[in-house]
């Protein structure tokens, strides 16, 4: 979110949409399903025709909706959004049911589908020889997905599956111990050697705890959803459960980020809690520390390609804007369909299928003795077009 407000900060403290001012509404799913669908109705008719109307010639305040962070939320979001054809970007959400066009053509996203993630991880383990491996992934759209896709790619590169778990997607489900519990006795038991955990960052800290506590060591595969989580590489025991290593979205440079994030502060009278909380973990030198600001880079993609999209619908030159400004969200969505822009020595722009398609990021969890914990180093990349990985550095 604040990667979000820092980049829009940026564009409009800049020349790259002369006169216009971007604004930004915020509001927070909670990671349900009932509670976004809420948040993205107060949104999009606030100040405008009431939800269910048939009429769809409506122009909202808003144009355009970042979010959200888990598959599951971003596909019930993504049907009410489709209805109006408001566009939506995603920067985490990697199902691949949300590439169909028929059922969410309003949906785009910074990262790639699963159905290449699947196929990245089944060439690593077939390149090392891991022909038998374990499964535990979640019970929601993203974890099924994803559990379909990995076994057709693992079976093209004669890979056996061990086992299959399945937990739990909420944390608050009645039977989540319980599970953790016959999942850890799973792997225990289990002659299979690797694991691939496609599962939230949550549920693996849970299950992790649990790993640790048993005394068991296996080499652990992360999914894009928890292969750069500082939270569960700074868990206490972590470097005795063997190795780990897993594909992440590509990174990079937010420029003035760490800055921004150092200077937090809440404006005279009033009240933000949060803040006053970073503010806190600040002069401890931890805020831009307790997690790495790059993996925020697709957040700041998605306001660049919203911009993009903006300098060709606003018809913008070096000096001003004099293309019509309250046009409806369906021309936004034509246009970001159709950016093309570069950064950071990379372009960017969504495939027909609505993904960026930039690949992955090969990360080794490399064991830091001094501190305990580990630190994140990237080992390799995996490119999308000709489907095969390189390594920077061998993985031991």
């Amino acid at each position: 979110m604040l990667a979000v407000i820092h980049t829009i900060e940026t564009i409009n403290n800049s020349s790259f949409l002369p006169g216009v001012h971007l604004g930004y509404y915020i509001c927070d799913t909670c990671s349900d399903g009932s509670k976004a669908i809420q948040s993205t109705e107060h949104m999009l008719f606030e100040n405008s025709m009431a939800p269910g109307a048939c009429n769809l010639n409506w122009n909202p305040r808003v144009k355009v909706i970042i979010g959200a962070r888990y598959s599951e939320i971003s596909l019930i979001v993504a049907r009410l959004l489709s209805l109006y054809m408001v566009p939506q970007i995603s920067t985490s959400a990697s199902a691949e049911t949300l590439s169909d066009r028929l059922r969410y053509p309003a949906f785009l996203r910074t990262v790639p589908s699963d159905i290449h993630q699947t196929k990245a991880l089944a060439k690593l383990m077939a390149h090392y020889g891991w022909d038998w491996v374990g499964m535990v992934h979640g019970d929601d759209d993203y974890g099924q997905s994803a559990l379909h896709s990995f076994l057709t790619d693992a079976l093209n590169e004669n890979i056996c599956t061990a086992f299959k778990e399945t937990l739990p997607h909420y944390l608050d489900d009645q039977n989540i111990n319980t599970r953790i519990q016959e999942v850890a006795n799973t792997i225990q038991t289990s002659n299979a050697k690797v694991v691939l955990l496609i599962l939230k960052e949550e549920l693996v800290k849970k299950l992790f705890t649990e790993i640790i506590h048993r005394n068991i060591s296996r080499t652990w595969i992360a999914s894009d959803s928890w292969s750069m989580s500082k939270d569960i590489a700074k868990m206490e025991g972590i470097n005795k459960i063997g190795n780990i290593f897993g594909y992440s979205f590509i990174t990079g440079p937010i420029p003035g980020f760490k800055e921004y994030l150092q200077k937090l502060s809440t404006p005279p009278g009033a009240m933000n809690k949060f803040i006053q909380k970073y503010q806190q973990m600040d002069n401890k030198g931890n805020l831009t520390e307790a997690v790495d600001i790059s993996i925020a880079y697709g957040d700041r993609l998605a306001v660049l390609s919203i911009a993009y999209a903006l300098k060709k619908i606003l018809d913008c030159n070096q000096t001003v804007c004099s293309g019509e400004k309250d046009f409806q969200p369906w021309k936004l969505l034509k246009e970001l369909k159709n950016i093309n822009f570069t950064v950071d020595n990379q372009t960017f722009y969504f495939n027909t299928s609505g993904n960026f398609v930039n690949g992955y990021d090969l990360i080794n969890w490399v064991q830091n003795l001094s501190s305990g914990r580990r630190d994140f180093v990237v080992a390799g990349n995996y490119n999308l077009e000709n489907k095969q990985f390189t390594l920077k550095e061998a993985i031991k």
